[in-house]
């Protein structure tokens, strides 16, 4: 639990993939490989394609609950998000612990480096 969360992968002044937003961008260097629904995922984006200048952030979203402003299942969900690239598990993150939010920020890329975001927050 909880039952639906939803993987973001947006390219500052560019693309927003998720299932609502866009499922490939339009140049198709990224696109939304899968969405689940049931809670049991993987949700996964493919970026095939990065800019050397661009920024990009991923989040996960709460969408079971997203009209609640005290909603804490997504801290007890033990979700991760693992990245790979070039041919290898390059990162894992975790969900942080015992706060609520309904959003979490997970991380971040710009000129190649990925950086750990790891805040949760109610929008």
């Amino acid at each position: 639990t909880p039952q639906d969360l939803d993987l973001h992968f947006v390219k500052e002044g560019g693309y927003h993939i998720s299932y609502r937003d866009m499922s490939a961008a339009e140049d198709g260097a990224a696109r939304l490989d899968r969405d689940d629904t049931d809670g049991y995922g993987p949700e996964t984006i493919t970026a095939r394609e990065m800019g050397r200048d661009a920024r990009y952030t991923c989040f996960v979203h709460d969408f079971s609950n997203r009209r609640r402003t005290d909603a804490t299942e997504l801290a007890q969900s033990k979700a991760t998000v693992k990245v790979y690239g070039q041919g290898k598990l390059l990162n894992v993150f975790e969900i942080p612990r015992g706060r609520p939010g309904i959003r979490w920020d997970v991380f971040t890329i710009h000129g190649g480096v990925i950086g750990d975001v790891g805040s949760l927050h109610q929008d």
